[in-house]
């Protein structure tokens, strides 16, 4: 017996020595998982969103809610168009209000169509100025469904279920991708960094993302003011590589790509050189550490701003360094 405990005694130390000697220790899942111990799939992608509220569908099984409803056009045009010039009166501008956006696309996408593709009609109101010039009033706005599970939306008991694209945790999807094949297709593999749009040593402040020739599927509607096809469909090889695959909806998330893009680099090359991993073999030998260790500054810093300095401004809350909130990284 005391053979025994002495053996397990030597293979807990030797276990423990090994743990203390790994230098790259193991990361968190990137798809969601195990967040959660007793409930390893909550978060994860490709699961069910979460509902807190009761279905709203027309038929309390499929069919789209809100028949009865006001149009869409109409609820955004009362909503969003006013006098040009005034100011929010809780302090909110443009930055603060897509910064949100980027927020919202961080934890819960459920946009991508499903296959086969769902179409729906919204009537678009007689003579809008964008849909229906002419005025003819029998113009309607196609509109495809998200993608569910199929095993749903069969029954009452069993209504459609929307499905999740990315995790609900701030865990940098926005940044780096929705899937690790994504993110390797925007990575350089050489020191850590994501790559840029070209070999030349420019200054970090000035470099931007590489092209997007191996054409990674980013959001590309149609430009509705244009007339022809060849104008309204273009390719998305024009786009850079940006983790987000919405990144290009507009200016401010685009800008915040780029920034994002540029803040990964500076701490890949701070870190290789802290290191002294400055040698092209010691940049190709630990790209992965380095990579990985400016990939928990970036998603730090943002945590911090998202929680700390973002969510107050918006809810009106104070927060300072006697307020906690759970961070999830």
């Amino acid at each position: 017996m005391d053979g025994l405990v002495c053996w397990l005694l030597l293979l807990l130390a030797f276990n423990v020595d090994c743990q203390e000697e790994t230098p790259d220790p193991e990361l968190h899942p990137l798809d969601g998982w195990y967040n959660n111990l007793i409930n390893p799939d909550w978060g994860a992608v490709d699961t069910h969103l979460l509902r807190k509220s009761k279905v709203g569908y027309a038929d309390g099984v499929y069919h789209m809610a809100g028949p009865m409803r006001p149009n869409p056009f109409d609820i955004s045009s009362a909503a969003l168009r006013g006098p040009m010039g005034l100011g929010s009166p809780r302090g909110r501008n443009a930055m603060i209000t897509y910064f949100g956006q980027q927020v919202v696309e961080e934890i819960m996408d459920s946009q991508r169509p499903g296959c086969p593709r769902e179409f729906e009609n919204i009537d678009v109101p007689k003579g809008h100025d964008l849909f229906d010039t002419e005025g003819k009033g029998n113009v309607q706005l196609p509109f495809i469904r998200s993608r569910y599970d199929f095993r749903t939306g069969q029954s009452p008991n069993n209504p459609r279920q929307q499905i999740s694209e990315i995790t609900p945790f701030i865990d940098g999807q926005l940044m780096y991708g929705p899937a690790k094949a994504w993110t390797d297709a925007i990575r350089e593999f050489r020191g850590g960094r994501l790559k840029a749009l070209d070999d030349k040593p420019h200054p970090i402040s000035m470099s931007l993302p590489d092209r997007n020739n191996i054409r990674l599927p980013y959001a590309n509607p149609p430009n509705p003011r244009e007339t022809t096809r060849e104008t309204r469909l273009r390719g998305v090889n024009r786009f850079w590589r940006l983790g987000n695959p919405r990144g290009f909806e507009n200016p401010f998330l685009l800008s915040f790509g780029v920034l994002w893009f540029r803040l990964h680099n500076y701490y890949a090359n701070e870190t290789a050189t802290s290191k002294g991993w400055t040698s092209d073999e010691d940049l190709f030998k630990f790209d992965e550490r380095i990579f990985n260790q400016a990939r928990k500054m970036v998603v730090g810093i943002y945590q911090k701003i998202v929680f700390y300095d973002w969510l107050p401004r918006w809810l009106k809350i104070e927060a300072d360094n006697s307020t906690f909130f759970v961070l999830c990284y």
